[in-house]
């Protein structure tokens, strides 16, 4: 989330947080941010895919996983050099990062998906960014109107092509597509971000499409990625209003200099996934041990 002089520009990851405590510290924090090797692999592998889109096919397999091997040392570099601090929390070592994601790159090398994008007579839209007016929410205080503000809805989608909403995921194991349909935010503001663009129409049902493109880590990379499609609906995006006006209606009457609630009974409450964790209950337990 963020305010500025325009008004509050709500990112589609801050309405998926669990925990508010957390989303009000991403909000008012300065420091930098605190880099894993998870989230390090799957940004190669969005680059990686990204790269050959834009600039044309890798001559061979060996280039295509060299140059993800490069993209991902490149980052490390960035990292260094912002001063961003960095935890090898889920593959312990460098090595064993560049290797998993040296079998990501031969699973996208062999997908079908690869070799639809580049053929496409109609060039894909990627790594699509989106900064848009969503709606004038009228913000209360005590139970009376206090003010009018413009809020936004912002994100980058990484492919439209073909009517349908593309994210590519990298995962420790399969999507179960009965959960995303049911709690999907992403599909969500996506689609209705596609949709305002006109980018994306309703199918023949009134359906907006969207298809996770999961590459599973340890998975036979010779499988490529597994679609997980989602459909969104006009209610689909009505409920996501609810959802906006209400968190942005609790921001305004908390304020971001109080503490927001907490939730500790969550598998993202940890130091893994959290980089909040060591100041707020990692103050008083450990992460590891849980003691």
């Amino acid at each position: 989330m963020r305010i500025d002089d325009d008004g509050i520009h709500i990112h589609q990851s801050d309405l998926k947080n669990h925990c508010l405590e957390k989303l009000r510290l991403e909000t008012v924090a300065t420091g930098p941010r605190i880099e894993n090797d998870a989230a390090t692999v799957g940004t190669a592998l969005h680059e990686l895919i990204e790269h050959e889109l834009r600039h044309g096919p890798y001559d061979n397999l060996h280039d295509c996983q060299g140059t993800a091997a490069g993209i991902y040392l490149g980052l490390l570099e960035k990292y260094q050099e912002e001063g961003r601090p960095y935890a090898l929390s889920s593959f312990g070592s460098h090595e064993r990062a560049i290797d998993l994601l040296v079998r990501l790159a031969e699973a996208w090398w062999r997908c079908t998906e690869r070799e639809e994008l580049l053929s496409a007579t109609d060039a894909p839209h990627i790594e699509l960014g989106f900064d848009l007016p969503y709606a004038e929410l009228e913000l209360k205080r005590h139970g009376k109107r206090a003010e009018i503000m413009p809020v936004f809805l912002a994100g980058t989608i990484d492919i439209v092509h073909n009517n349908r909403v593309w994210d590519w995921k990298t995962a420790g194991s399969e999507y179960r597509r009965w959960e995303y349909q049911r709690w999907g935010r992403q599909p969500d503001v996506y689609t209705w971000a596609a949709a305002n663009m006109e980018l994306i129409h309703p199918n023949q049902d009134g359906l907006y499409e969207f298809d996770f493109k999961v590459f599973i880590r340890g998975a036979n990379p010779e499988l490529g990625c597994t679609t997980v499609p989602i459909v969104r609906s006009q209610r689909n995006h009505q409920w996501l209003g609810e959802i906006v006006s209400r968190v942005v209606n609790f921001s305004y009457q908390m304020g971001f200099d109080n503490q927001w609630p907490l939730d500790d009974q969550h598998v993202l409450c940890s130091p893994k996934w959290c980089t909040f964790f060591d100041m707020c209950k990692g103050r008083f337990v450990n992460g590891e041990t849980w003691v």
